[in-house]
Parts: C-alpha cells; structure tokens; sequence
C-alpha cells in the first residue's frame, strides 16, 4: 500500500492526532479542553452560513427542530421548577446538549456540499490509527508485567492501563476511534489489518472499563464474526449486537452487584434519584444544568439537596467529580419522558444519515455501527456525547471515515 502525502492529508492527520491526544495535552494546557465548545460555534456559524440549504438536507432541518422543541423543553422544566437559577448555568448546559447535534449537523451538510478530500482524511487517520494503536499496545503489555506510571486502579486482577492519559475512559474513547478507521478502510485487505485489529481488542481490555469490554465484544462480532454485512440479514445484525451487549453485562455483573451493595455509589444514587426526578417533574423533566453532569455541580443544584447528595462524596458542593457518571440520568431527570423521545429521535436521525451516506460500502457502514454502539453502551457510564467524546465521535463520523457513497460512483 502507497500513500502519497499532500498538504490535505498533512492538515486531516494533524487533526487526528489533536483528536485522539488532546485529553493527554489538555493536562498541561488547560485551554484546550475548550476545542470541542469552539468546533460547536463554527459549526453553529457553518449552518448559518449555508441556511438556505438546510432545505436540501431534511435530516439536518429535523434534527435542528427537535433540538429547539428539546431547548424549549428545557428552559419550561427551569422556569417552572426553579431548581437551578443561574443563567450562565442553563446555557453553557444548552450548549454542551447541542455540542454533538450540532457538529453533526454541520459535517452532514458539508459533506453533501463537498465531500472530495474525506478519502484524503481516511487515508492520513489510518497510518495514525496503526501506529497509536501499536504504541499503546506496546507500552501496555509493558504495563502488565512492570509499574511504568501508566496504571490507574486495580480491577479484576490486574491494575488497569490508562498510557498517558489521565484516566483509562479517554484511553478507551481514544482507542475506538482508531479502530472505526481501522474498519472503515477498504484499500488493505482483512489480513493485512489483523494485527492491529488484535491489539486494539487487547489494550481496550487492559484499560479494565466495563463500556471499553462491551465495545470489543461488539467490535469482535462486527469484524470478526459478521465479514460482509449486506449478506447478512438486519435482524441478525440486531442479534449480534445484543449478544454482545448480554456477554458484556455477565463480564461487568460484578461491578454491577457492587455498585448495588454499596452504601453509597454516586452512579447508582444519580440513576435511582434520576427515576424520582422522572416521576416528580413529569412530563417535562427539572431542566437544564440541574442534574447528573458537571455544570449542574459547578453551578450547584437545588435538586441535589432534596436527596441529600449535597452530603455525600463525589457529588456535593466541592466536590462533583462524579456528576458525570450517569449519562442517561441528565436525559431522563432534565427532560422527562418528552426529552428522552427527542433524544432518542435526534441520535437515530444522525446514525440513519450516516448509515445512508456509507450505504453499499461494508467496512464504513461496520465502523458507522460501532460509533453507534459505543455511544450507547457509554451513555450509561457517563454524559459521553455532550463532553469531548460525543464531538469527536461525531467528527471522526463525518470526515474521516471517508467520502460517501455517491462520490465513489460519480
């Protein structure tokens, strides 16, 4: 395989790479954790700049109307509750809701517009991709057998691998991007790809995540199990996914069971609060920034002191480093049962326009379902998409898994 470097694929890797290392830089430079809040307003100003085409794209002018119905949702459940009371709060929270959506929006419309130089990004990711993914493996293997700093905690007999990043979640985040590339690339054969296809499986287990073991259960059946999608029917598709998803529950039912006979877990206590808040503040939910996320912490919510987790560690006032755990409590506590079909709504309109724009070419359409499935099984750990993963989720989506269908035949 020959690929010929030009400014283009110089100017996508580089992107790629901010990608895939940026939570490692945003440790010694704190101001990069806002890149994914300016990729939202160009974005935003994309859109605008081409509103009088959002007519030719109906999934974007869909998805535009269910997230105003969704801010409206919202901003009616703070106004009537008043358990979070702080402007700025509200909106940074509408703003990290929309982040993913958003960007998604924009990149749909790009790449209906213009969409020429995504095999260019494709082929600059994919050298990246080998070379992050056998680096990370190498060093943890290394990890394994001798303390290199590259450790996090201790699960399941093993001390879990994080690299360079401050926790094994971005390692993982990180290694899935890779390997949706890996997959969606079509000019190297299956063999050729094995290699590396075995040490990304491995080090998202060494990472010791339980949404990292789900992903690779899912990644094993889709590339391993499943080679050429169009000859298999949707319903097994379907089947597949959900054995992966069952193995994964019986790998992580310990982790499970603890969280439910602890005294206290932050997660479980957000979900069951999360259930009252559904109920309490139906059909429209409390609103934003009042529960289950960071800013909610940030900008303490009066909720919280209703269920007394303003008392307790991980989730109070100083320190809310575990608001975040809990993806599909933000959902369902800030925006009821409305909300939740509307978000539910939104993501199936984005995954469908993909699904479509990759239609007939096997390993785009593979990689498209395995962003989608480790959206799903993350959304229950962690608010993924309106943190820095749900943005580069949606960019790697868009870009660098290639030009779409109908530019191949053109």
């Amino acid at each position: 395989m020959t690929i010929v470097l030009s400014k283009n694929k110089l100017l996508y890797g580089f992107v790629f790479i901010v990608i895939l290392l940026n939570t490692i830089f945003e440790q010694y430079v704190p101001v990069l954790k806002y890149l994914d809040e300016t990729a939202t307003i160009l974005s935003l100003g994309y859109i605008f700049i081409y509103l009088a085409g959002v007519k030719r794209f109906q999934s974007v002018k869909y998805i535009l109307m269910l997230l105003l119905v969704t801010i409206i949702t919202g901003v009616a459940g703070n106004i009537f509750w008043k358990y979070q009371e702080s402007i700025v709060a509200i909106l940074k929270d509408i703003l990290a809701y929309v982040k993913a959506p958003i960007i998604a929006c924009a990149l749909i419309m790009r790449k209906g517009i213009n969409n020429k130089d995504d095999d260019q990004a494709l082929d600059a990711a994919y050298i990246i991709s080998k070379c992050f993914v056998t680096v990370v493996f190498i060093f943890g293997i290394v990890s394994l057998v001798k303390d290199i700093g590259m450790s996090y905690d201790f699960r399941r007999g093993i001390f879990s691998f994080k690299f360079l990043y401050s926790h094994p979640t971005f390692l993982a985040s990180s290694l899935v991007l890779a390997s949706v590339v890996l997959v969606a690339y079509d000019k190297d054969s299956f063999k050729s790809k094995l290699l590396f296809y075995m040490e990304t499986v491995i080090t998202l287990i060494l990472t010791m995540r339980d949404k990292a073991i789900a992903y690779a259960v899912l990644f094993i059946i889709l590339v391993f199990l499943l080679p050429n999608l169009h000859k298999v029917r949707k319903i097994t598709i379907l089947i597949a996914s959900g054995m992966a998803f069952v193995f994964a529950y019986f790998i992580s039912r310990s982790k499970i069971q603890e969280y439910l006979t602890w005294s206290w877990s932050p997660r479980a206590a957000l979900y069951t609060n999360g259930i009252s808040v559904l109920k309490n503040c139906f059909p429209i939910g409390s609103g934003f920034a009042t529960f289950a996320s960071s800013i909610s912490g940030e900008y303490y919510s009066k909720l919280y002191y209703l269920f007394g987790m303003n008392m307790k560690p991980g989730v109070g006032p100083g320190d809310y480093v575990d608001l975040s755990d809990a993806g599909m409590a933000y959902y369902i506590a800030q925006f009821g049962i409305l909300g939740l079909i509307l978000f539910i709504a939104v993501l199936t309109l984005i995954f469908k326009e993909a699904l479509f724009i990759y239609r007939n070419q096997n390993g785009k359409v593979k990689a498209t379902i395995l962003i989608l499935g480790y959206i799903i099984v993350s959304i229950l750990f962690e608010t993924v998409l309106t943190n820095e993963s749900g943005a580069t989720s949606m960019i790697v989506l868009m870009i660098y898994l290639g030009a779409r269908t109908d530019y191949h035949k053109s």
